[in-house]
């Protein structure tokens, strides 16, 4: 019998959707692709800031270590629900996780 292991890199990031859990972040581990899709949709977000948004920003994230704290030189941004929802909803609810009351987050 063999094993074969394969390498995926993973970026830790914060994760605040306001709407569902207040201020109460939850810390996420994703791939190198969803992050990259994550960085490219915020661009774009940023973007069109300028122009006509029609869609409120759902989700910020925040770079982060293990800790769960912040990487203030790290990489920020929004998303709006839609690319929430295509991007992180899935890892998102996968992720129980406290807040600082004690009670359990809600999935988004």
């Amino acid at each position: 019998m063999s094993i074969k292991v394969t390498e995926t890199e993973v970026k830790l990031i914060s994760v605040v959707v306001p709407s569902v859990n207040g201020n109460a972040a939850k810390l996420l581990a994703i791939s190198t692709e969803q992050y990259s899709k994550l960085l490219n949709a915020s661009a774009t977000n940023v973007q069109n800031a300028e122009g006509d948004i029609t869609s409120p920003i759902y989700a910020l994230f925040v770079d982060s270590d293990l800790s769960h704290n912040l990487i203030t030189t790290g990489n920020t941004g929004g998303v709006v629900r839609s690319q929430f929802n295509e991007i992180l909803r899935d890892v998102y609810n996968a992720k129980l996780q406290y807040n600082e009351s004690g009670n359990q987050m809600v999935d988004a």
